[in-house]
Protein backbone atom coordinates (compact mmCIF):
# COMPACT_ATOMS: atom_id res chain seq x y z
CA UNK A 1 0.00 0.00 0.00
CA UNK A 2 1.26 3.47 -0.89
CA UNK A 3 2.27 5.92 1.81
CA UNK A 4 0.06 8.98 2.08
CA UNK A 5 2.68 11.19 0.42
CA UNK A 6 3.11 8.71 -2.46
CA UNK A 7 -0.65 8.63 -2.90
CA UNK A 8 -0.75 12.44 -2.78
CA UNK A 9 1.76 12.70 -5.60
CA UNK A 10 -0.33 10.36 -7.72
CA UNK A 11 -3.89 11.48 -7.02
CA UNK A 12 -4.16 14.90 -5.33
CA UNK A 13 -7.37 16.47 -6.55
CA UNK A 14 -9.11 19.10 -4.37
CA UNK A 15 -12.73 18.07 -4.70
CA UNK A 16 -14.41 17.93 -1.30
CA UNK A 17 -14.85 20.82 1.12
CA UNK A 18 -16.44 20.25 4.52
CA UNK A 19 -18.06 23.63 5.14
CA UNK A 20 -18.40 24.41 8.85
CA UNK A 21 -21.29 26.72 8.14
CA UNK A 22 -22.36 27.03 11.77
CA UNK A 23 -20.25 27.20 14.91
CA UNK A 24 -23.27 26.57 17.12
CA UNK A 25 -25.52 23.58 17.82
CA UNK A 26 -28.93 23.19 19.43
CA UNK A 27 -27.92 19.85 20.97
CA UNK A 28 -25.47 18.91 23.69
CA UNK A 29 -24.53 15.32 22.89
CA UNK A 30 -22.53 13.64 25.62
CA UNK A 31 -19.95 12.27 23.19
CA UNK A 32 -19.51 15.38 21.04
CA UNK A 33 -15.87 15.29 19.94
CA UNK A 34 -15.81 18.76 18.47
CA UNK A 35 -17.74 21.76 19.67
CA UNK A 36 -17.41 22.73 23.30
CA UNK A 37 -15.08 19.82 24.01
CA UNK A 38 -11.62 20.98 23.01
CA UNK A 39 -12.14 19.90 19.42
CA UNK A 40 -10.08 22.79 18.09
CA UNK A 41 -6.96 21.81 20.03
CA UNK A 42 -5.14 20.87 16.84
CA UNK A 43 -5.63 24.42 15.59
CA UNK A 44 -4.68 26.01 18.92
CA UNK A 45 -8.04 27.77 18.90
CA UNK A 46 -11.34 27.58 20.78
CA UNK A 47 -15.00 27.98 19.86
CA UNK A 48 -14.74 31.70 20.66
CA UNK A 49 -12.21 32.24 17.87
CA UNK A 50 -14.88 31.62 15.24
CA UNK A 51 -18.08 33.47 14.30
CA UNK A 52 -21.38 31.70 14.95
CA UNK A 53 -22.13 31.51 11.23
CA UNK A 54 -19.87 31.66 8.21
CA UNK A 55 -20.26 34.93 6.30
CA UNK A 56 -21.50 35.31 2.73
CA UNK A 57 -18.22 36.93 1.72
CA UNK A 58 -16.22 34.00 3.13
CA UNK A 59 -18.43 31.58 1.22
CA UNK A 60 -18.01 33.57 -1.98
CA UNK A 61 -14.24 33.42 -1.57
CA UNK A 62 -14.42 29.68 -0.86
CA UNK A 63 -16.43 29.02 -4.02
CA UNK A 64 -14.04 31.13 -6.09
CA UNK A 65 -11.04 29.27 -4.69
CA UNK A 66 -12.72 25.90 -5.20
CA UNK A 67 -13.40 26.80 -8.82
CA UNK A 68 -9.79 27.86 -9.38
CA UNK A 69 -8.45 24.69 -7.77
CA UNK A 70 -10.79 22.53 -9.83
CA UNK A 71 -9.78 24.24 -13.06
CA UNK A 72 -6.08 23.82 -12.30
CA UNK A 73 -6.47 20.10 -11.55
CA UNK A 74 -9.15 19.26 -14.10
CA UNK A 75 -11.68 18.33 -11.41
CA UNK A 76 -15.09 17.62 -12.92
CA UNK A 77 -17.15 17.60 -9.71
CA UNK A 78 -16.83 19.51 -6.44
CA UNK A 79 -18.51 18.19 -3.32
CA UNK A 80 -19.57 20.64 -0.60
CA UNK A 81 -20.51 18.89 2.64
CA UNK A 82 -22.40 21.37 4.84
CA UNK A 83 -21.56 20.73 8.48
CA UNK A 84 -21.56 22.35 11.88
CA UNK A 85 -22.23 22.58 14.78
CA UNK A 86 -25.68 22.09 13.39
CA UNK A 87 -25.98 23.63 9.91
CA UNK A 88 -29.69 24.21 10.36
CA UNK A 89 -28.97 26.71 13.11
CA UNK A 90 -28.68 28.95 10.06
CA UNK A 91 -32.21 30.04 9.07
CA UNK A 92 -33.42 28.40 5.87
CA UNK A 93 -33.78 31.79 4.15
CA UNK A 94 -30.17 32.68 4.92
CA UNK A 95 -29.02 29.26 3.76
CA UNK A 96 -30.81 29.85 0.46
CA UNK A 97 -28.76 33.02 -0.02
CA UNK A 98 -25.59 30.98 0.54
CA UNK A 99 -26.64 28.55 -2.17
CA UNK A 100 -27.47 31.37 -4.56
CA UNK A 101 -23.91 32.64 -4.17
CA UNK A 102 -22.62 29.13 -4.87
CA UNK A 103 -24.60 29.01 -8.10
CA UNK A 104 -23.48 32.50 -9.02
CA UNK A 105 -19.79 31.64 -8.68
CA UNK A 106 -19.82 28.06 -9.96
CA UNK A 107 -22.96 27.85 -12.06
CA UNK A 108 -21.34 29.29 -15.19
CA UNK A 109 -18.60 26.65 -15.20
CA UNK A 110 -18.78 23.08 -16.50
CA UNK A 111 -17.96 21.79 -13.01
CA UNK A 112 -20.70 19.70 -11.44
CA UNK A 113 -21.73 20.74 -7.93
CA UNK A 114 -22.68 18.13 -5.35
CA UNK A 115 -24.18 19.33 -2.05
CA UNK A 116 -24.73 17.19 1.03
CA UNK A 117 -25.71 18.11 4.57
CA UNK A 118 -25.18 16.31 7.88
CA UNK A 119 -27.87 17.22 10.38
CA UNK A 120 -29.35 16.11 13.68
CA UNK A 121 -32.77 16.57 11.96
CA UNK A 122 -34.40 18.25 14.95
CA UNK A 123 -34.75 21.57 13.11
CA UNK A 124 -36.01 20.30 9.76
CA UNK A 125 -39.20 22.12 8.81
CA UNK A 126 -41.25 22.00 5.61
CA UNK A 127 -39.31 25.06 4.45
CA UNK A 128 -35.97 23.35 5.03
CA UNK A 129 -37.14 20.14 3.37
CA UNK A 130 -38.35 22.04 0.29
CA UNK A 131 -35.00 23.87 0.10
CA UNK A 132 -33.04 20.61 0.25
CA UNK A 133 -35.19 19.12 -2.50
CA UNK A 134 -34.87 22.23 -4.70
CA UNK A 135 -31.07 22.18 -4.51
CA UNK A 136 -30.86 18.38 -4.80
CA UNK A 137 -29.07 17.77 -1.50
CA UNK A 138 -27.83 14.45 -0.27
CA UNK A 139 -28.90 14.21 3.37
CA UNK A 140 -27.27 12.51 6.33
CA UNK A 141 -29.21 12.23 9.60
CA UNK A 142 -27.65 11.38 12.95
CA UNK A 143 -29.82 8.85 14.76
CA UNK A 144 -28.46 6.49 17.44
CA UNK A 145 -31.41 4.16 17.86
CA UNK A 146 -35.06 4.33 18.84
CA UNK A 147 -36.50 6.29 21.76
CA UNK A 148 -34.36 5.98 24.85
CA UNK A 149 -31.44 4.44 22.96
CA UNK A 150 -31.17 7.64 20.92
CA UNK A 151 -31.94 9.95 23.84
CA UNK A 152 -29.23 8.41 26.03
CA UNK A 153 -26.49 10.55 24.50
CA UNK A 154 -28.29 13.01 22.22
CA UNK A 155 -29.89 15.64 24.46
CA UNK A 156 -30.92 19.18 23.65
CA UNK A 157 -28.86 22.08 24.98
CA UNK A 158 -31.44 22.26 27.79
CA UNK A 159 -31.04 18.54 28.56
CA UNK A 160 -34.30 17.38 26.97
CA UNK A 161 -34.81 14.22 24.92
CA UNK A 162 -34.59 14.75 21.14
CA UNK A 163 -35.89 11.59 19.47
CA UNK A 164 -39.41 12.93 18.85
CA UNK A 165 -37.95 16.06 17.24
CA UNK A 166 -35.80 13.86 14.98
CA UNK A 167 -38.88 11.92 13.85
CA UNK A 168 -40.69 15.18 13.16
CA UNK A 169 -37.79 16.27 10.96
CA UNK A 170 -37.69 12.89 9.21
CA UNK A 171 -41.41 13.18 8.47
CA UNK A 172 -40.82 16.62 6.94
CA UNK A 173 -38.25 15.07 4.62
CA UNK A 174 -40.58 12.23 3.67
CA UNK A 175 -43.37 14.72 2.90
CA UNK A 176 -41.08 16.24 0.25
CA UNK A 177 -40.28 12.83 -1.20
CA UNK A 178 -36.79 12.87 0.27
CA UNK A 179 -34.85 10.12 1.96
CA UNK A 180 -31.55 10.16 3.83
CA UNK A 181 -28.55 8.17 4.94
CA UNK A 182 -28.32 7.34 8.63
CA UNK A 183 -25.24 7.84 10.78
CA UNK A 184 -25.30 5.99 14.08
CA UNK A 185 -22.89 6.27 16.98
CA UNK A 186 -22.46 2.91 18.71
CA UNK A 187 -21.62 2.67 22.41
CA UNK A 188 -22.23 -1.09 22.63
CA UNK A 189 -25.00 -0.84 25.21
CA UNK A 190 -27.99 -1.75 23.04
CA UNK A 191 -29.00 -3.69 19.95
CA UNK A 192 -29.00 -1.78 16.67
CA UNK A 193 -31.49 -4.12 15.03
CA UNK A 194 -34.79 -2.36 15.94
CA UNK A 195 -33.44 0.92 14.55
CA UNK A 196 -32.33 -0.79 11.34
CA UNK A 197 -35.83 -2.23 10.82
CA UNK A 198 -37.33 1.20 11.47
CA UNK A 199 -35.00 2.87 8.97
CA UNK A 200 -35.71 0.28 6.29
CA UNK A 201 -39.47 0.76 6.80
CA UNK A 202 -38.92 4.52 6.50
CA UNK A 203 -37.26 4.12 3.12
CA UNK A 204 -33.68 4.83 4.16
CA UNK A 205 -31.15 3.24 1.78
CA UNK A 206 -27.97 3.11 3.85
CA UNK A 207 -26.44 3.37 7.29
CA UNK A 208 -22.97 3.71 8.73
CA UNK A 209 -21.73 3.23 12.26
CA UNK A 210 -19.29 5.30 14.27
CA UNK A 211 -17.72 3.72 17.37
CA UNK A 212 -18.17 6.02 20.34
CA UNK A 213 -15.35 8.54 19.85
CA UNK A 214 -14.48 9.08 23.50
CA UNK A 215 -13.86 5.38 24.14
CA UNK A 216 -10.16 4.98 24.89
CA UNK A 217 -8.30 2.42 22.82
CA UNK A 218 -7.25 0.53 25.94
CA UNK A 219 -10.83 -0.04 27.14
CA UNK A 220 -10.99 -3.50 25.60
CA UNK A 221 -14.32 -4.42 27.14
CA UNK A 222 -16.12 -1.39 25.69
CA UNK A 223 -14.61 -1.91 22.26
CA UNK A 224 -15.52 -5.58 22.29
CA UNK A 225 -19.13 -4.64 23.01
CA UNK A 226 -19.12 -2.12 20.16
CA UNK A 227 -17.63 -4.65 17.76
CA UNK A 228 -20.21 -7.25 18.77
CA UNK A 229 -23.08 -4.84 18.06
CA UNK A 230 -21.69 -3.76 14.69
CA UNK A 231 -21.02 -7.32 13.53
CA UNK A 232 -24.50 -8.30 14.71
CA UNK A 233 -25.91 -5.44 12.61
CA UNK A 234 -23.85 -6.51 9.60
CA UNK A 235 -25.20 -10.07 9.78
CA UNK A 236 -28.75 -8.79 10.27
CA UNK A 237 -28.56 -6.54 7.20
CA UNK A 238 -26.96 -9.32 5.14
CA UNK A 239 -30.01 -11.50 5.76
CA UNK A 240 -32.38 -8.80 4.45
CA UNK A 241 -32.65 -10.41 1.04
CA UNK A 242 -34.10 -8.20 -1.68
CA UNK A 243 -34.07 -5.10 0.52
CA UNK A 244 -32.36 -1.98 -0.86
CA UNK A 245 -30.40 -1.11 2.28
CA UNK A 246 -26.66 -1.15 2.84
CA UNK A 247 -24.03 -0.80 5.57
CA UNK A 248 -21.67 1.61 3.80
CA UNK A 249 -18.38 0.56 5.40
CA UNK A 250 -19.14 -3.14 4.85
CA UNK A 251 -20.06 -2.45 1.22
CA UNK A 252 -16.72 -0.69 0.74
CA UNK A 253 -14.83 -3.60 2.28
CA UNK A 254 -16.59 -6.01 -0.07
CA UNK A 255 -15.44 -3.94 -3.03
CA UNK A 256 -11.86 -3.98 -1.78
CA UNK A 257 -12.02 -7.74 -1.37
CA UNK A 258 -12.68 -8.14 -5.11
CA UNK A 259 -10.12 -5.51 -6.07
CA UNK A 260 -12.46 -2.61 -6.81
CA UNK A 261 -11.92 0.99 -5.59
CA UNK A 262 -14.14 2.56 -2.98
CA UNK A 263 -15.32 6.09 -2.30
CA UNK A 264 -15.40 5.58 1.48
CA UNK A 265 -12.43 7.68 2.60
CA UNK A 266 -11.66 5.76 5.80
CA UNK A 267 -11.39 2.39 4.06
CA UNK A 268 -8.69 1.25 1.63
CA UNK A 269 -6.20 3.59 -0.03
CA UNK A 270 -6.16 6.92 1.78
CA UNK A 271 -7.11 10.20 0.12
CA UNK A 272 -7.27 12.39 3.26
CA UNK A 273 -5.73 15.30 1.37
CA UNK A 274 -8.72 15.52 -0.99
CA UNK A 275 -11.08 16.31 1.92
CA UNK A 276 -10.55 19.67 3.57
CA UNK A 277 -12.54 21.60 6.15
CA UNK A 278 -13.43 25.27 5.92
CA UNK A 279 -13.86 26.80 9.34
CA UNK A 280 -16.48 29.54 9.97
CA UNK A 281 -13.82 32.28 9.65
CA UNK A 282 -12.48 30.86 6.38
CA UNK A 283 -9.49 28.91 7.73
CA UNK A 284 -8.64 25.90 5.58
CA UNK A 285 -7.65 22.76 7.48
CA UNK A 286 -7.15 19.10 6.78
CA UNK A 287 -10.17 16.86 7.26
CA UNK A 288 -12.03 17.74 10.46
CA UNK A 289 -11.23 14.32 11.93
CA UNK A 290 -7.56 15.32 12.16
CA UNK A 291 -8.61 18.60 13.76
CA UNK A 292 -10.73 16.79 16.35
CA UNK A 293 -7.89 14.36 17.07
CA UNK A 294 -5.65 17.30 17.99
CA UNK A 295 -3.12 16.76 15.19
CA UNK A 296 -1.13 20.01 14.89
CA UNK A 297 -0.48 19.38 11.20
CA UNK A 298 -4.21 19.80 10.54
CA UNK A 299 -3.71 23.56 10.68
CA UNK A 300 -2.61 24.61 7.18
CA UNK A 301 -2.36 28.30 8.14
CA UNK A 302 -4.37 29.26 5.08
CA UNK A 303 -7.60 31.22 4.79
CA UNK A 304 -9.94 31.62 1.81
CA UNK A 305 -10.24 35.35 2.58
CA UNK A 306 -6.51 35.86 2.04
CA UNK A 307 -6.16 37.54 -1.36
CA UNK A 308 -2.64 36.10 -1.73
CA UNK A 309 -3.92 32.50 -1.44
CA UNK A 310 -3.06 30.40 -4.49
CA UNK A 311 -3.76 26.82 -5.45
CA UNK A 312 -0.01 26.14 -5.35
CA UNK A 313 0.29 27.40 -1.75
CA UNK A 314 -2.65 25.19 -0.81
CA UNK A 315 -1.00 22.17 -2.39
CA UNK A 316 2.34 22.85 -0.70
CA UNK A 317 0.76 23.29 2.75
CA UNK A 318 -1.22 20.07 2.38
CA UNK A 319 1.83 18.14 1.21
CA UNK A 320 3.83 19.32 4.24
CA UNK A 321 1.12 17.94 6.55
CA UNK A 322 0.93 14.71 4.57
CA UNK A 323 4.70 14.24 4.92
CA UNK A 324 4.41 14.87 8.67
CA UNK A 325 1.76 12.14 8.94
CA UNK A 326 3.93 9.67 7.03
CA UNK A 327 6.96 10.42 9.19
CA UNK A 328 4.94 10.03 12.38
CA UNK A 329 3.39 6.76 11.26
CA UNK A 330 6.62 5.09 10.17
CA UNK A 331 7.08 3.37 13.53
CA UNK A 332 3.54 1.95 13.69
CA UNK A 333 3.25 0.16 10.40
CA UNK A 334 2.97 -3.25 12.06
CA UNK A 335 -0.45 -3.50 10.44
CA UNK A 336 1.34 -3.93 7.09
CA UNK A 337 1.56 -7.63 7.90
CA UNK A 338 -2.07 -7.91 9.00
CA UNK A 339 -4.16 -10.43 7.09
CA UNK A 340 -7.08 -8.01 6.65
CA UNK A 341 -5.12 -4.87 5.70
CA UNK A 342 -6.33 -5.02 2.11
CA UNK A 343 -9.91 -4.79 3.36
CA UNK A 344 -9.55 -1.85 5.73
CA UNK A 345 -6.34 -0.03 4.86
CA UNK A 346 -5.78 0.54 8.56
CA UNK A 347 -9.00 2.54 8.96
CA UNK A 348 -9.25 6.31 9.28
CA UNK A 349 -5.78 7.75 9.83
CA UNK A 350 -7.10 10.22 12.39
CA UNK A 351 -8.07 7.28 14.61
CA UNK A 352 -4.39 6.37 14.77
CA UNK A 353 -3.58 9.68 16.45
CA UNK A 354 -3.87 9.08 20.19
CA UNK A 355 -2.31 11.09 23.03
CA UNK A 356 -0.23 13.18 20.66
CA UNK A 357 1.23 10.42 18.48
CA UNK A 358 0.27 7.95 15.79
CA UNK A 359 -0.40 4.40 16.97
CA UNK A 360 -2.35 1.39 15.75
CA UNK A 361 -5.94 2.38 14.96
CA UNK A 362 -7.92 2.37 18.21
CA UNK A 363 -10.72 0.47 16.46
CA UNK A 364 -8.44 -2.17 14.97
CA UNK A 365 -10.30 -5.08 16.56
CA UNK A 366 -13.60 -3.89 15.11
CA UNK A 367 -12.11 -3.85 11.61
CA UNK A 368 -10.66 -7.34 12.12
CA UNK A 369 -13.97 -8.75 13.32
CA UNK A 370 -15.91 -7.18 10.47
CA UNK A 371 -13.28 -8.16 7.89
CA UNK A 372 -13.37 -11.77 9.03
CA UNK A 373 -17.14 -11.90 8.56
CA UNK A 374 -16.92 -10.33 5.10
CA UNK A 375 -14.06 -12.59 4.08
CA UNK A 376 -16.11 -15.64 5.07
CA UNK A 377 -19.11 -14.29 3.15
CA UNK A 378 -17.06 -13.67 -0.01
CA UNK A 379 -15.37 -17.07 0.15
CA UNK A 380 -18.81 -18.70 0.31
CA UNK A 381 -19.85 -16.72 -2.76
CA UNK A 382 -16.71 -17.14 -4.87
CA UNK A 383 -15.08 -20.24 -3.40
Amino acid sequence: MLTLSESFAASFEPKCYIVKVSNICNLSCSYCYYYGSGGFAGLQKTDDDYPDVISLSTLSNLFSFARSAAEVHGTQEIHFCWHGGEPMCVPAGDFREMLKIQRGVLGSSSIKIKNTIQTNATMITSEWAALLREFDFGIGVSIDGLGGDHNKHRKSAAGADTFKAVISGVNALLSEGLTFSALTVVDGSHSLLPAIDFLIDTGVKSIDFLPLMNVEGKETGALEAISKRVVEAFLFIKEKKGVDFSFRTASAMRRLYVGKPTAVCSIGEKRCYNFNSIMPNGDITMCENFVAAGFAGAALNLNVNDKSLTVDRFRQALYASVKAIDASQAAVYECQSCEVLDMCGGGCLSNRYVNGKFETNIYCQLFKDLSNEIQQEMEELFG
